[in-house]
Protein backbone atom coordinates (compact mmCIF):
# COMPACT_ATOMS: atom_id res chain seq x y z
CA UNK A 1 0.00 0.00 0.00
CA UNK A 2 1.17 3.51 -0.71
CA UNK A 3 0.78 6.21 1.92
CA UNK A 4 -0.40 9.76 1.23
CA UNK A 5 -0.10 13.00 3.17
CA UNK A 6 -3.32 14.73 4.22
CA UNK A 7 -3.07 17.79 6.46
CA UNK A 8 0.32 16.66 7.65
CA UNK A 9 -0.79 13.11 8.41
CA UNK A 10 -0.08 9.84 6.67
CA UNK A 11 -3.30 8.01 5.73
CA UNK A 12 -3.62 4.36 4.72
CA UNK A 13 -6.40 1.96 3.90
CA UNK A 14 -5.23 -0.19 6.80
CA UNK A 15 -3.57 1.73 9.60
CA UNK A 16 -1.84 0.13 12.53
CA UNK A 17 -1.56 2.33 15.61
CA UNK A 18 1.33 2.15 17.99
CA UNK A 19 0.46 4.05 21.17
CA UNK A 20 2.79 4.82 24.05
CA UNK A 21 1.96 7.02 27.03
CA UNK A 22 4.37 9.62 28.33
CA UNK A 23 2.51 9.44 31.62
CA UNK A 24 3.50 5.84 32.15
CA UNK A 25 6.60 6.71 34.15
CA UNK A 26 9.99 8.11 33.26
CA UNK A 27 12.63 5.70 32.01
CA UNK A 28 16.08 5.64 33.49
CA UNK A 29 18.89 6.98 31.35
CA UNK A 30 20.71 4.46 29.16
CA UNK A 31 19.52 1.18 27.70
CA UNK A 32 19.12 -0.78 30.94
CA UNK A 33 15.47 0.31 31.21
CA UNK A 34 14.63 -0.17 27.50
CA UNK A 35 11.71 -2.50 26.78
CA UNK A 36 10.63 -4.67 23.87
CA UNK A 37 6.87 -4.63 23.16
CA UNK A 38 6.08 -7.53 20.82
CA UNK A 39 2.84 -7.90 18.89
CA UNK A 40 3.65 -11.55 18.20
CA UNK A 41 6.80 -13.62 18.68
CA UNK A 42 10.15 -11.87 18.43
CA UNK A 43 13.22 -13.98 17.68
CA UNK A 44 16.62 -13.01 19.08
CA UNK A 45 19.78 -13.63 17.04
CA UNK A 46 23.48 -13.38 17.81
CA UNK A 47 26.11 -14.07 15.16
CA UNK A 48 23.46 -15.46 12.82
CA UNK A 49 22.26 -18.00 15.41
CA UNK A 50 18.86 -17.84 17.11
CA UNK A 51 19.43 -17.66 20.86
CA UNK A 52 15.93 -16.95 22.18
CA UNK A 53 12.48 -15.55 21.62
CA UNK A 54 10.01 -13.17 23.27
CA UNK A 55 6.21 -13.13 23.19
CA UNK A 56 5.46 -10.49 25.83
CA UNK A 57 6.95 -7.24 27.10
CA UNK A 58 10.52 -7.76 28.26
CA UNK A 59 13.84 -5.96 28.76
CA UNK A 60 15.61 -5.11 25.51
CA UNK A 61 18.34 -7.60 24.50
CA UNK A 62 20.92 -4.87 23.89
CA UNK A 63 23.01 -5.35 20.76
CA UNK A 64 21.14 -8.48 19.63
CA UNK A 65 19.35 -8.74 16.28
CA UNK A 66 15.55 -8.89 16.66
CA UNK A 67 13.18 -10.26 14.02
CA UNK A 68 9.42 -10.82 13.97
CA UNK A 69 6.88 -11.62 11.26
CA UNK A 70 4.64 -9.05 12.94
CA UNK A 71 5.34 -5.53 14.20
CA UNK A 72 7.51 -5.04 17.26
CA UNK A 73 7.85 -1.95 19.44
CA UNK A 74 10.85 -0.80 21.46
CA UNK A 75 10.58 1.88 24.15
CA UNK A 76 13.70 3.81 25.12
CA UNK A 77 14.29 7.01 27.01
CA UNK A 78 12.67 9.62 24.74
CA UNK A 79 12.74 7.30 21.71
CA UNK A 80 10.03 4.96 20.44
CA UNK A 81 10.54 2.39 17.67
CA UNK A 82 8.25 0.12 15.66
CA UNK A 83 9.68 -2.42 13.25
CA UNK A 84 7.77 -3.42 10.12
CA UNK A 85 7.02 -7.10 9.55
CA UNK A 86 10.12 -9.26 8.97
CA UNK A 87 12.55 -6.42 9.65
CA UNK A 88 15.86 -7.38 11.28
CA UNK A 89 17.20 -4.74 13.66
CA UNK A 90 18.99 -4.10 16.91
CA UNK A 91 19.52 -1.36 19.46
CA UNK A 92 22.97 -1.13 20.98
CA UNK A 93 25.88 1.16 21.74
CA UNK A 94 28.26 2.44 19.07
CA UNK A 95 31.05 4.94 19.81
CA UNK A 96 29.28 6.04 22.98
CA UNK A 97 25.93 6.60 21.24
CA UNK A 98 22.66 4.70 21.31
CA UNK A 99 22.70 3.05 17.89
CA UNK A 100 19.62 1.92 15.97
CA UNK A 101 20.85 -0.68 13.46
CA UNK A 102 18.71 -2.09 10.64
CA UNK A 103 20.12 -5.15 8.92
CA UNK A 104 17.11 -5.57 6.64
CA UNK A 105 13.71 -3.89 6.31
CA UNK A 106 12.18 -0.80 7.86
CA UNK A 107 12.02 0.54 11.41
CA UNK A 108 9.93 3.59 12.32
CA UNK A 109 10.95 6.00 15.06
CA UNK A 110 9.58 8.87 17.12
CA UNK A 111 12.24 11.07 18.69
CA UNK A 112 11.54 13.39 21.60
CA UNK A 113 14.17 15.28 23.55
CA UNK A 114 17.37 13.30 23.00
CA UNK A 115 19.12 12.74 26.31
CA UNK A 116 22.14 10.94 24.87
CA UNK A 117 23.93 10.74 21.50
CA UNK A 118 22.03 8.81 18.82
CA UNK A 119 23.04 7.19 15.56
CA UNK A 120 21.32 5.26 12.75
CA UNK A 121 23.24 2.36 11.20
CA UNK A 122 22.94 -0.26 8.47
CA UNK A 123 25.43 -2.57 6.73
CA UNK A 124 25.91 0.43 4.39
CA UNK A 125 26.87 3.31 6.68
CA UNK A 126 26.32 5.04 10.01
CA UNK A 127 24.69 8.45 10.39
CA UNK A 128 25.00 10.41 13.62
CA UNK A 129 22.01 12.50 14.69
CA UNK A 130 23.40 15.96 15.34
CA UNK A 131 19.97 17.26 16.34
CA UNK A 132 16.27 16.47 16.12
CA UNK A 133 14.45 19.79 15.66
CA UNK A 134 10.83 19.49 16.80
CA UNK A 135 8.24 21.83 15.30
CA UNK A 136 6.93 24.35 17.83
CA UNK A 137 3.37 23.67 16.63
CA UNK A 138 3.79 19.90 16.84
CA UNK A 139 0.91 18.51 18.93
CA UNK A 140 2.23 14.94 18.92
CA UNK A 141 5.41 13.35 20.21
CA UNK A 142 8.56 14.60 18.50
CA UNK A 143 10.03 13.90 15.08
CA UNK A 144 8.58 10.83 13.36
CA UNK A 145 10.39 9.00 10.60
CA UNK A 146 11.97 5.73 9.54
CA UNK A 147 15.24 3.92 8.81
CA UNK A 148 15.22 1.52 5.85
CA UNK A 149 17.84 -0.84 4.48
CA UNK A 150 17.25 -2.92 1.36
CA UNK A 151 19.00 -3.62 -1.96
CA UNK A 152 22.30 -2.16 -0.69
CA UNK A 153 20.59 1.16 -0.02
CA UNK A 154 20.18 2.92 3.31
CA UNK A 155 17.33 5.42 3.55
CA UNK A 156 16.40 7.76 6.40
CA UNK A 157 13.08 9.60 6.08
CA UNK A 158 11.19 12.14 8.16
CA UNK A 159 7.40 11.77 8.09
CA UNK A 160 6.33 14.68 10.27
CA UNK A 161 6.97 16.66 13.45
CA UNK A 162 10.18 18.48 12.55
CA UNK A 163 13.51 17.76 10.91
CA UNK A 164 16.72 15.83 11.47
CA UNK A 165 20.28 17.07 11.12
CA UNK A 166 22.58 14.13 10.32
CA UNK A 167 26.32 13.70 9.93
CA UNK A 168 27.59 10.69 7.95
CA UNK A 169 30.46 9.61 5.71
CA UNK A 170 29.44 12.00 2.92
CA UNK A 171 28.94 15.05 5.11
CA UNK A 172 26.18 16.89 6.94
CA UNK A 173 22.56 16.72 5.75
CA UNK A 174 19.27 18.23 6.91
CA UNK A 175 16.13 16.13 6.30
CA UNK A 176 12.90 18.11 6.39
CA UNK A 177 9.47 16.53 6.97
CA UNK A 178 8.27 14.71 3.85
CA UNK A 179 11.82 14.10 2.58
CA UNK A 180 14.33 11.29 2.83
CA UNK A 181 18.07 10.76 2.49
CA UNK A 182 19.38 7.89 0.36
CA UNK A 183 22.85 6.48 0.95
CA UNK A 184 23.75 4.00 -1.76
CA UNK A 185 26.97 2.21 -2.62
CA UNK A 186 28.19 2.74 -6.18
CA UNK A 187 30.52 -0.04 -7.34
CA UNK A 188 33.13 0.65 -9.98
CA UNK A 189 33.59 -3.10 -10.42
CA UNK A 190 30.47 -5.27 -10.73
CA UNK A 191 32.42 -8.09 -9.16
CA UNK A 192 32.85 -6.10 -5.96
CA UNK A 193 31.06 -7.06 -2.78
CA UNK A 194 30.98 -6.77 0.97
CA UNK A 195 29.21 -4.43 3.36
CA UNK A 196 31.97 -1.84 3.62
CA UNK A 197 33.08 0.51 0.87
CA UNK A 198 36.41 -0.51 -0.67
CA UNK A 199 38.78 1.28 -3.03
CA UNK A 200 36.51 0.37 -5.97
CA UNK A 201 33.37 1.62 -4.26
CA UNK A 202 31.98 4.91 -3.05
CA UNK A 203 28.87 5.97 -1.19
CA UNK A 204 26.44 8.11 -3.15
CA UNK A 205 23.94 10.22 -1.24
CA UNK A 206 20.80 11.96 -2.40
CA UNK A 207 18.18 14.03 -0.65
CA UNK A 208 14.82 13.11 -2.16
CA UNK A 209 11.91 15.53 -1.75
CA UNK A 210 8.54 13.87 -1.35
CA UNK A 211 10.06 10.40 -1.18
CA UNK A 212 8.30 9.70 2.10
CA UNK A 213 4.87 10.20 0.56
CA UNK A 214 5.58 8.12 -2.53
CA UNK A 215 7.98 5.51 -1.23
CA UNK A 216 6.25 4.00 1.80
CA UNK A 217 5.01 0.56 0.80
CA UNK A 218 3.21 -1.69 3.24
CA UNK A 219 3.63 -2.12 6.98
CA UNK A 220 3.09 1.56 7.75
CA UNK A 221 2.38 2.52 11.32
CA UNK A 222 1.25 5.48 13.31
CA UNK A 223 3.44 6.36 16.24
CA UNK A 224 0.95 8.28 18.36
CA UNK A 225 1.98 9.32 21.86
CA UNK A 226 -0.55 10.44 24.44
CA UNK A 227 -0.21 13.71 26.32
CA UNK A 228 0.44 13.47 30.05
CA UNK A 229 -3.24 14.04 30.83
CA UNK A 230 -4.43 11.10 28.73
CA UNK A 231 -5.04 7.63 30.14
CA UNK A 232 -2.67 5.04 28.69
CA UNK A 233 -4.12 1.91 27.08
CA UNK A 234 -3.60 -1.48 28.70
CA UNK A 235 -1.48 -2.52 25.71
CA UNK A 236 0.88 -0.38 23.63
CA UNK A 237 -0.60 -1.95 20.49
CA UNK A 238 -4.03 -1.03 19.23
CA UNK A 239 -5.33 -2.68 16.01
Amino acid sequence: MTGYFLKGRLIQAAVFLFVVSLGGGALAAGLDAARVLPEGKVYIFEGGKKIGELSSEAPLPVGKILESNRKCGVRLDGIYLVSAENARFSVGVLSGATDIFVEQGRVYFALGELKCPLSFSSPQDTARVESAVIEASNDTFGVKGYLLYEDDRMEIGVIEGGKLVLVHSSGRQVIEAGNSLWIQKAQADLGGGGAGASAGEELNTKLVAGAVAGGMIGGLVWLDVFDDDDTPPTSPFRP
